[in-house]
């Protein structure tokens, strides 16, 4: 699922499949979790910024038309480097998942904090892995880095 207009990526994986959208918002029929790490990457960020408009105040629109556009790395079975990248990837996303779950549920603001570090550092490594995943130089990485 994702929003039609954000500041950027927010794409999120109903588990339960009892979710709907209304208005503006979308759904990609594709459950993969994999699929959701590259989506909410910096690089992807990156990548859309440049295909797409921009409105005032820097938000974007996530339409089919621009949506398409997006060069999705596929790993192959095949290939035990892209099947380690793959699960790795899996493994994040969980990660990440629940640990927004637990931030919703945070009673202290000291709870909140240590999970809301706890979820940059996990972000940062699925931008590392995506990184790794579409083969970029430490000169693309810092011009992606800085651009966001």
């Amino acid at each position: 699922m994702l929003p039609d207009i954000s500041l950027r990526g927010n794409f999120t994986l109903d588990e339960e499949g009892g979710k709907y959208c209304v208005n503006t918002a979308y759904i990609i029929s594709n459950p993969e979790k994999y699929l959701l790490g590259v989506l909410n990457s910096k690089l992807i960020d990156y990548y859309y910024r440049l295909i797409s408009s921009s409105y005032r105040g820097g938000y974007l629109r996530y339409i089919y038309q621009y949506m398409e556009g997006i060069p999705i790395r596929r790993t192959r079975n095949s290939d035990s480097g892209d099947m380690n990248r793959h699960n790795r990837m899996v493994e994040l996303v969980d990660q990440m998942l629940e640990l927004n779950q637990q931030l919703a549920t945070a009673r202290t603001p000291q709870a909140r904090d240590v999970l809301q570090r706890h979820i940059e550092v996990t972000d940062k490594e699925i931008d590392h892995l995506v990184y790794e995943l579409y083969g970029l130089t430490q000169a693309e990485i810092a011009l992606v880095e800085n651009a966001t």
